[in-house]
């Protein structure tokens, strides 16, 4: 009988295994991709210093180490999100990126940038008690080995998680009306029509702009359907008249995207319900790095 040699996984394969869903669990816990992927360099890094022989459980030992790490980047960074100009938005994803994050069989409404928002409001160990749960799909007794903490503590964590975020996620009708409602917003939009616009809206409608300090943006959140409106209004009339927006998917939804000489200047979101809720609006050049070619636009 011929001799079958079968491969010894190695470092590298288990780590090649594991690194979609750890780098998804990285973008999601610190809501950039430049922290993300140097939160799973450094994973990757610590586990190449590990003999595998003393791991027992090496996919649990990528999880717990990634998580641990994003809980300390975020402890670090609370000084730095304090004092950053303005609003604070997740950075934006474009489709051609998303293949890397989301598993083709995820709902893309899971990694919206909705929900991202809805994720980063979340206390750091719920948002990783959340995570472990639901994207990596972890039961309790390995949630509190990734933590260090009880497992009935995890499941409070979860539970608050849940409360927390409910409301966040669309139900399967106002997923269905999802395309429809972000078409009409965006043509009423570009066309400068406030009656259009003021149908689409909630009367509690919030907007959001981010420009970091590095460009003209809103400072604070703007609240109501009267004051949004007006705001949008003035938005058209003074900078968005006459600029080329081209609709793109940015977290796997519908948005719109503003492309000028330097290349993409505002990209614009929405969390929509029977009607839109928020107004995400990212100007930060730093955030939409993965916006910069044009052929991420769908035509």
């Amino acid at each position: 009988m011929p001799i079958v040699n079968k491969e010894i996984p190695n470092h590298s394969s288990l780590f090649t295994s594991e690194r979609r869903k750890l780098r998804s669990l990285a973008y999601r816990m610190l809501g950039t991709l430049d922290s993300a992927d140097d939160a799973l360099q450094d994973t990757f890094v610590r586990f190449l210093q590990q003999e595998l022989a003393q791991i027992q459980h090496p996919k649990a030992w990528l999880y717990k180490t990634c998580t641990n790490i994003c809980l300390d980047v975020l402890k670090s960074s609370r000084h730095t999100r304090m004092n950053y100009v303005g609003v604070w938005l997740p950075e934006p994803i474009s489709a051609e990126i998303l293949i890397d994050f989301v598993d083709p069989a995820e709902r893309r409404d899971r990694f919206s940038l909705a929900m991202m928002h809805a994720m980063q409001t979340l206390p750091p160990n719920e948002r990783a008690a959340f995570l472990l749960a639901e994207l990596l799909e972890l039961n309790y007794r390995e949630i509190s080995a990734v933590l260090d903490k009880t497992e009935n503590s995890c499941r409070q964590l979860v539970y608050r998680a849940r409360q927390r975020l409910d409301g966040t996620l669309p139900t399967e009708a106002e997923r269905r009306n999802l395309e429809e409602l972000t078409d009409k917003f965006f043509i009423s939009l570009l066309a400068g029509d406030v009656e259009g616009i003021s149908q689409l809206v909630a009367e509690d409608v919030e907007f959001w702009s981010d420009g970091g300090g590095k460009v003209p943006s809103t400072i604070n959140i703007i609240y109501s359907a009267d004051r949004v409106t007006r705001l949008l209004q003035g938005l058209y009339k003074k900078f968005w008249h006459g600029l080329t927006f081209k609709q793109v998917e940015a977290n796997g939804e519908p948005a719109l995207l503003s492309v000028g000489p330097t290349g993409a200047e505002t990209l614009i979101c929405l969390q929509t319900g029977n009607k839109v809720q928020k107004i995400f609006v990212i100007r930060n050049p730093d955030k939409l790095k993965s916006f910069a070619q044009p052929a991420f636009a769908i035509q």
